[in-house]
């Protein structure tokens, strides 16, 4: 019928009108003869091989690895290409992020909890992430953690955790010291003792405030609001006071400072004799992995390739139009005399 689309059908050189009887000659939509697609070549491993061994011969390659990938496939592209040529596969907000995250947990005096020591918490201040969206196991225990000290509290009165009636009749809607500070509204609020909203700044400037609230000597804001000053005053207390606290912030609202704050407060809890733990959640299964290991940013890849100092790009398990615009993306693709996608 005349007006309706036409759908190729894959095994035969027909085109399909609408109604699904076949016509038996082949149309586009202006009913002249329709240029062939152009598919991706597919070829065996050992295809994949000779051509690679051509290229470095050519030119050089530019690996593009990714944070989703295992480590194990990562390390195998990087000593193919060569750790110069090799770039992890983040855009270059993101792997900045990440290797700060890095370096946050290289330097200070704090260890990374495990989920069960999170679990176990007996105070929890969350800053900048939003867990349920980000890191939904961590999100979980965090809330099993707002039940510890009720928890702990019922046991000094001699009840024992297996009686959970009898628990529940003591703790009522009593919840443990977790506080969140985020720049949205999270579904962790419902257990958790405070929490607040403001802008990525003000939130890390709200950080700043209860590491300087802890130990004096910790940078942090002068001006701040009466009630806000309250605020700090009664997480810092909480932090100070706990046995196992656990300050939780991440790269989830894409400001360094917000991680920055987070780790301010773990130091001082340190300093101040406390021995905390300081968690990080990261966007991608393997991002902590891919700045182990090392590499550049997908920009330092478009720079090879259009200086000349390789003509073949290899991109490993990664979208890229995920990492970065499409005009960026399509501009590093152009840029390549040839792409392998693996």
């Amino acid at each position: 019928m005349e007006g309706r689309p036409a759908w190729r059908d894959e095994d035969e050189q027909t085109a399909v009108p609408g109604n699904g009887q076949s016509s038996g000659q082949t149309r586009g939509w202006d009913g002249e003869e329709p240029e062939p697609l152009e598919r991706p070549q597919v070829a065996q491993a050992e295809h994949i091989r000779a051509f690679l061994e051509e290229a470095l011969g050519e030119g050089g390659l530019v690996g593009i690895g990714s944070p989703r990938a295992s480590l194990e496939a990562n390390f195998a592209l990087r000593t193919l290409v060569g750790a110069d040529h090799f770039c992890s596969g983040m855009g270059d907000h993101e792997q900045a992020l990440v290797a700060a995250a890095l370096e946050i947990l290289r330097q200070g005096p704090t260890r990374t909890p495990s989920l069960h020591e999170i679990e176990e918490a007996d105070a929890i201040f969350v800053l900048g992430e939003d867990l349920t969206n980000t890191a939904p196991m961590l999100a979980y225990a965090v809330r099993q953690a707002a039940r510890t000290r009720p928890h702990e509290e019922a046991s000094e009165v001699g009840v024992p955790l297996w009686n959970d009636y009898a628990i529940r009749e003591i703790v009522q809607e009593r919840k443990g010291p977790v506080f969140v500070a985020t720049t949205g509204a999270t579904k962790l609020e419902d257990i958790a003792a405070g929490y607040y909203h403001a802008a990525p700044g003000d939130v890390a400037r709200f950080g700043m405030a209860v590491a300087q609230a802890i130990d004096g000597s910790a940078p942090g804001p002068e001006d701040m609001d009466g009630d806000l000053r309250d605020m700090v005053e009664v997480i810092a207390e909480a932090l100070r006071g706990a046995q196992r606290p656990v300050v939780i912030s991440g790269t989830g609202c894409g400001y360094l400072g917000v991680m920055q704050a987070a780790a301010n407060v773990a130091w001082a809890l340190s300093n101040a004799g406390v021995a905390a733990g300081l968690s990080l959640a990261l966007p991608e299964a393997n991002s902590m992995g891919a700045a182990l290991l090392g590499g550049k940013g997908l920009g330092a890849a478009q720079e090879m390739l259009e200086e000349g100092a390789a003509h073949t790009l290899v991109v490993l398990e990664n979208d890229l139009y995920r990492r970065a615009e499409a005009a960026t993306v399509d501009t590093l693709l152009a840029a390549a005399e040839r792409v392998v996608v693996v």
